[in-house]
């Protein structure tokens, strides 16, 4: 017995470490062991999209370990000590007249409908602990011989027996329901929770300082049971003294990355505060009036009025670092924003006064890709250079990863904010500070949105920064049909239709809106949520109260981008939150077709493709294009299929709304084709967030630049005057402004904001984004933009950056930020702008026939049936003329009218403006 006990350790190490090999060596590719392409859906059903032909025929058991000693050696399963195996029958296909509501749940049900289904009822009383180790599928003959096997994806499973709808994290007054079986005194607070239905126990260590390697005290959490069910949840009651201490939990838990169990130390996915650079997660109060603002909690939020928003992008770095006017302690921080008096918040004082009601701040939750310590950040060394050359964006790529500078779509933690704009990231000062700037922003009369990013996080598994697998791995994240984990966000995908990944998003979101009383929120990739995400997530916000929650939910706003494309998309077309399924949703959704529209081509065409306002057919550039022909009939009707797209746009890109078109055709706005797709896509203005520039891709004077008429080589046309790009840029700034649904502008827009050729600044530095509300410089022509982007296009960029003709000066800045002002003083002068609804829109809106390249959009008020909205205006006729030369346009519906040109016109900085009749 010695002997063979010795032998059979020593033939196990060898299986260990040939697992791989020994999986390889059938060579029919049906036996992977560290795959895992069966999904046990529900208590009572395995579902298997086994290759073999006749699969009911062979014999099915599932083989579990709790320490992962599982492997195939000769075709035959094999488990090390302790491990156990289950003979289990075939039970039809997936959808058959036996499936369960259980299964009718399973998110991609209909992608796998058809699939062998495998019954696990005997399964039922063990599944608490075969989850929380190893589990093999295996399809094996009556010898015993196995033909294919498997790991399992449990996800659903986890939802259908383990979905908790009470509290998780630092908690200092809980409401615990007396079922929970919890005894709670004062002396016990706070109570810390956490989620691991799959660990084998979880222990709390805890800290006295963010940055202490020793711990006070290491203690077993306990499990949570309700009505005598676990409910997946570890808790412990602690001590009032725990206040402002430090922890991380030790998660004891299988994972198939490794293939054995793990002890991995982590922190608190539902933080509410953290150490420097998110070492450990901090206990704290946050309703305390320490981490408030004085007047925070009766401060009240600028009025809006639905559908007459507009919106401001900004960067919280951007807005600052660059300004002397604030003081330098605050500088690309959320304090920049208690200064009234800076640079920077007169120029939002003056938009807000003309008209911008929210300002969207792109993502402040705690990023993983900025050194949150000022001491550890590096800095490039920029030299003094040529407006063309190369050694600027060299210096900044020396230390892009370790200077202070991220776009920040890189999730780490979801309910904190980002430390490295706080003066202090080691703690609450964070929390106090945001709350400053949110404060702040209100008394200008502007609302905060924050842009949200649950589509993915920056790291997965058991990476430096990954938080969630190390609790429950597999279960966040989005696997695909191998069940490795899906990246069509370029970087790990949530699955937030798996119930406890919604349920840390609309936690999140209520946080954020009560706590932080932020008044909307940009979802970033909208289109890898669902819809049914999307209608929790308004129905969650709605249900927030003044009287309750201090907040009042049917106020905040919320909007994203519903690209078509991605992982949810594959296995859920009709589910995924992309454009075509908005419709209805009052959600808002980005207007790629008048962005394309306006400013021409794609993000992903020649950068020359010119567009309606800078010279497509009317003042073509004559560029070596692929995408454009030099064919003028072929532009015609390119630029004209662009005027209908904004025609549709102006009318807040509805689905059914009927037009006369360029052509002089009746058309929907769905059916006017938009690179194959329906240009109309919405049942409501408030669904369309129209745009012609914001942080990804060309600022819109960088499309600019590109795209008008430019001499290169000696070759006509002459190049564009910089008064005629002035020009183009604010027509295009204009369309904006004035047309129905909700416009969104990039910071900067309105000061002719650079990048210097720049298409994806998310990790350029200060240098390449950096703006200048003393309206002195644009920031173009510092260098040729950053090579890992951009080095395709240096050829194309490099003659025009020299061109010191096309530099803006510092009177064509201001002019564009006054026209700016009088666009939105104008949009905000007439509830016309903004019409309520489909039904006002298409009963009042028309577009009258034009010559290319010119857009005539009257709104009409003086119905017969219908009362007026309007009580100065009657009608509001706007021309959009994107031709160099004046233009005269005749229609019987203006004949007998007294037209005025608007006053803010009359009044126009532009005298140009001030002589249309």
């Amino acid at each position: 017995m010695k002997i063979q006990y010795f032998l059979w350790i020593f033939l196990w190490g060898m299986l260990g470490l040939t697992q791989e090999t020994l999986s390889q060596e059938k060579g029919t590719g049906m036996i992977e062991l560290q795959k895992a392409k069966a999904f046990w859906i529900s208590q009572n059903s395995l579902v298997w999209p086994t290759q073999t032909q006749e699969w009911e025929k062979y014999i099915v058991r599932l083989y579990s370990h709790p320490n992962g000693q599982i492997c195939i050696l000769h075709n035959r399963m094999m488990l090390g000590h302790g491990g156990a195996s289950f003979t289990l029958p075939w039970n039809g296909v997936l959808g058959d007249d036996k499936s369960d509501l259980a299964e009718k749940n399973w998110p991609y049900f209909a992608y796998f409908r058809g699939k062998p289904r495998i019954s696990t009822t005997q399964l039922y009383e063990k599944i608490p602990e075969l989850i929380q180790g190893d589990l093999v599928l295996s399809l094996e003959d009556q010898t015993g011989n196995c033909l294919e096997a498997t790991r399992i994806q449990f996800s659903s499973l986890l939802d259908n027996l383990y979905a908790y709808a009470g509290n998780l994290g630092v908690e200092m007054i809980m409401d615990i329901l007396p079922t929970e079986g919890l005894e709670i005194a004062v002396e016990d607070l706070p109570i810390l929770r956490v989620w691991a239905p799959t660990a084998k126990s979880v222990q709390l260590h805890l800290y006295d300082t963010s940055t202490t390697l020793k711990e006070t005290a290491i203690l077993q959490m306990q499990r949570l049971y309700i009505d005598q069910h676990w409910t997946g949840v570890w808790y412990i009651k602690g001590k009032e003294d725990w206040i402002r201490k430090f922890y991380l939990y030790e998660v004891e838990v299988f994972t198939r990355e490794t293939g054995k169990v793990e002890h991995n130390l982590v922190t608190d996915p539902y933080s509410i505060s953290l150490g420097i650079n998110s070492s450990k997660s901090q206990i704290i109060d946050i309703s305390t009036s320490e981490l408030k603002p004085l007047g925070w909690d009766t401060h009240t939020k600028p009025p809006v009025i639905p559908r007459n928003m507009v919106i401001y992008e900004l960067h919280v770095r951007d807005f600052s670092v660059q300004d002397s006017s604030v003081p330098e302690a605050h500088r690309g921080k959320y304090m920049a924003f208690t200064h009234p008096d800076t640079n920077g918040m007169k120029h939002l004082r003056r938009l807000a006064q003309a008209g911008v009601t929210h300002l969207h701040l792109l993502p402040t939750f705690d990023i993983a890709t900025i050194e949150e310590n000022p001491e550890k950040q590096l800095k490039p060394a920029i030299p003094k250079a040529e407006s063309d050359s190369p050694l600027p964006q060299a210096a900044i790529m020396e230390v892009k990863d370790k200077d202070a500078y991220n776009w920040g779509y890189d999730p780490w933690h979801y309910m904190v904010p980002e430390g490295s704009y706080s003066t202090q990231p080691d703690g609450t000062q964070r929390i106090l500070e945001f709350r400053n700037m949110v404060q702040a922003l209100h008394q200008q009369g502007i609302r905060v949105i924050l842009d949200v990013v649950f589509n993915h996080t920056h790291s997965k598994g058991q990476e430096l920064k990954s938080v969630l697998d190390k609790i429950v791995p597999n279960y966040y994240y989005r696997l695909d049909e191998n069940g490795y984990v899906s990246c069509s966000t370029c970087c790990p995908d949530t699955a937030t239709e798996n119930v406890m990944m919604e349920k840390l998003m609309l936690d999140a979101l209520k946080l954020w809106a009560v706590q932080y009383k932020v008044d909307g929120f940009r979802f970033d990739l909208m289109g890898h949520h669902t819809v049914q995400n999307m209608k929790r997530i308004q129905e969650t916000l709605n249900a927030l109260t003044i009287e309750r929650d201090g907040v009042n939910g049917k106020e905040i706003y919320c909007y994203g981008e519903a690209w078509k494309f991605g992982s949810l998309d594959a296995r859920m077309p009709m589910d995924a939150c992309h454009q075509a399924n908005t419709y209805g949703l009052g959600i808002g959704s980005f207007n790629d077709r008048i962005r394309d529209a306006i400013r021409g081509g794609t993000p992903f065409t020649h950068p020359a493709c010119q567009g309606f306002c800078n010279g497509l057919f009317y003042d073509y550039n004559q560029l070596d294009n692929p995408d454009v022909p030099n064919d003028l009939p072929f532009q015609e009707v390119m630029l004209r299929q662009y005027m209908d797209q904004i025609s549709v746009g102006l009318a807040g890109n509805l689905r059914d709304f009927r037009f006369t078109n360029s052509q002089g055709q009746v058309k929907l706005g769905k059916e006017v084709l938009y690179n194959g797709a329906p240009t109309g896509y919405t049942a409501d203005p408030q669904e369309c967030i129209n745009y012609a520039s914001v942080h990804d891709n060309h600022t819109l004077w960088d499309c600019i630049a590109a795209k008008a008429p430019f001499a290169v080589q000696g070759r006509k046309p002459a190049t564009a005057t910089m008064e005629e790009r002035v020009r183009m840029h604010n027509l295009a700034i204009a369309i904006i402004a004035l047309g129905q649904g909700i416009p969104l502008f990039q910071a900067g827009d309105d000061i002719l904001r650079s990048k210097s050729g720049d298409c994806d600044s998310y990790n350029s530095g200060d240098w390449f984004n950096q703006l200048d509300f003393a309206c002195q410089s644009t920031n173009w022509g510092i260098g040729l933009p950053i090579a890992d982007k951009n080095q395709h296009h240096w050829p194309f960029w490099k003659p025009r950056l020299q061109d010191q003709t096309l530099k803006p000066q510092p009177t064509h800045i201001t002019g564009a930020h006054q026209h700016f002002l009088e666009m939105l003083q104008i949009r905000n002068s007439s509830p016309l702008f903004h019409l309520p609804n489909s039904q006002a829109i298409q009963a009042r809106l028309s577009f009258l026939p034009s010559s290319p390249g010119v857009i005539v959009m009257l709104i009409q008020d003086n119905l017969p049936d219908s009362p007026a909205l309007d009580a100065r205006y009657k009608a509001i006729l706007v021309v959009f003329n994107a031709l160099p030369q004046t233009t005269t346009l005749t229609h019987e519906l203006l004949y007998k009218q007294s037209w005025t040109l608007h006053p803010v016109l009359q009044n126009s900085s532009d005298p140009i403006m001030q002589q249309a009749a």
